[in-house]
């Protein structure tokens, strides 16, 4: 139903935001649109503890609905109130990680191989092993150690989406950032803005990552 609201102010050639001369059918799309996208996401909020993944709002903007970061209306935040996981009668918290799903070794290897192709890491401030630790954590904390990336953003950025592919659930720009763990090589804490407009299809380095991560699926 968004998608369909968005292609329909898109046909009609309104813009994606409004303003004082706008038409009301200009206005009444535009606040349908934004309805229906805070109707996703407090669904997703409500049922995030049995899904597989879920979208960040960058990602639904990007993937979904095919419309520039900048086009984001900041959601209402709404407390919604979730039952716990009960195990044996003990209350189970929902851990934050990147959702690892591949083949650890295989995993190691790829770290290695990145960090000896293109500098990966900046490996006098963080090590391989950091990394794994991190991209294989159950849980995400402020115990685990930094992670200081040295190859350029647009490479970093995509490395992320191809791993993202075949190893993860959740690692993504989003979750990165919200890990606070990863740093820029100007020791900037790494965010998701600048990863997604790093984003780009043809990196340098492109082919020697392609069949790093290819080589070892």
């Amino acid at each position: 139903m968004v998608k369909h609201t968005v292609k329909e102010i898109k046909d009609r050639g309104f813009e994606e935001t409004t303003n004082i001369s706008s038409p009301l059918t200009h206005f009444v799309l535009h606040y349908l649109k934004q309805q229906l996208i805070e109707l996703y996401f407090d669904i997703q909020e409500v049922n995030k503890a049995s899904l597989d993944s879920t979208l960040s709002i960058e990602d639904f903007y990007l993937t979904e609905l095919q419309l520039p970061i900048t086009s984001i209306i900041k959601l209402e935040k709404k407390e919604i109130e979730q039952e716990p996981t009960k195990n044996n009668g003990h209350i189970t918290q929902h851990k934050f990680s990147f959702g690892f799903t591949g083949d650890k070794a295989k995993l190691k290897a790829i770290i290695s191989q990145l960090c000896n192709q293109i500098e990966l890491l900046n490996e006098e401030k963080c090590t391989q092993d950091h990394l794994f630790k991190i991209l294989t954590a159950k849980e995400l904390n402020s115990n685990l150690p930094q992670i200081y990336i040295q190859c350029e953003t647009v490479q970093f950025s995509y490395i992320v989406g191809e791993l993202n592919k075949s190893y993860f659930k959740k690692f993504t720009p989003t979750t990165i950032e919200r890990s606070a763990l990863f740093y820029t090589t100007t020791s900037q804490p790494m965010k998701a803005q600048n990863l997604y407009s790093s984003k780009i299809d043809n990196p340098k380095t492109k082919e020697e990552i392609d069949n790093i991560i290819n080589h070892l699926k």
